[in-house]
Formats: C-alpha cells, structure tokens, sequence
C-alpha cells in the first residue's frame, strides 16, 4: 500500500503506531488524528518512503513535532501544532527535503513568519493562523 487516506473520528496514537508498523513503504498518508505522543513521532521515521504526511484533528504539541524530525523523504508536511513555538519552527527547518507546508495554528506574534519563509527549500506555504497578538 502507498496511499492512505483515512477520515472519520480521530485516531489515537496506538492505532496510528499500529497502522505505521504495517505500512513501512506508505508514500502517502493522510488522516484524522487526537493528540499523538513522543512515541509515534518517532514510529514515522521508520516510514522510509513518506513523502507526504497530514495528520489533521487535534493540536499537536511541540514534543511531537520534535520527534517527527527528520523524515529525510517527506516533501510535503500538514500539521496542527497547538502553538507555533520557536521550538515547532526550529524543527519544520530540520526538513531540508520540504517542498509544501501547511501549518495552522496560534501564535503570541508574528516573528515566526520571518523564521520560516526566507527558506529556500519551500515552494508552497499555507498558514492558518487562529491567534496573534499583534503588540
């Protein structure tokens, strides 16, 4: 199997630690998802071939954005973190190979967008932004 799309109610971090373990060669995976772990951020490096990752649903926190890095194929990369930190930025700039990010999120002020557009490697960049205090 190389693609998966799976939408219905949000799928807790042991099924999608299940489900990873049988598809080590996805290229594709798109799902509703609650609030994942440290664990299953790291089970979706041993995906070798994934190139493209939205995990929508529930806010992600940083923690797990962390240990999502790096997945060397990824291209393309939609995520929910619960707030756009320093530290989830610092981590979506470990994705050297990232051609497409979508990021929604909240924010205390702007300056993150000044971290992450200048890099070259992005060719598409959607931001939802829910919160921004614009002091």
């Amino acid at each position: 199997l190389e693609r998966l799309f799976l939408s219905g109610h949000w799928q807790s971090s042991s099924f999608v630690e299940a489900l990873i373990r049988t598809l080590p060669l996805i290229r594709e995976l798109k799902m509703d998802v609650g609030c994942l772990n440290v664990s299953t951020g790291e089970a979706f490096k041993k995906c070798k071939r994934l190139e493209s990752l939205y995990l929508n649903g529930s806010e992600q926190h940083s923690e797990f954005v962390n240990a999502l890095v790096p997945i060397p194929s990824l291209k393309e990369l939609g995520i929910n973190p619960k707030e756009i930190t320093s530290q989830v930025v610092n981590a979506l700039k470990e994705f050297r190979g990232l051609v497409k990010l979508e990021i929604c999120g909240s924010r205390p002020d702007c300056s993150f967008i000044e971290e992450i557009i200048p890099h070259s490697f992005l060719k598409k960049l959607n931001i939802a932004i829910w919160e921004i205090n614009a002091e």
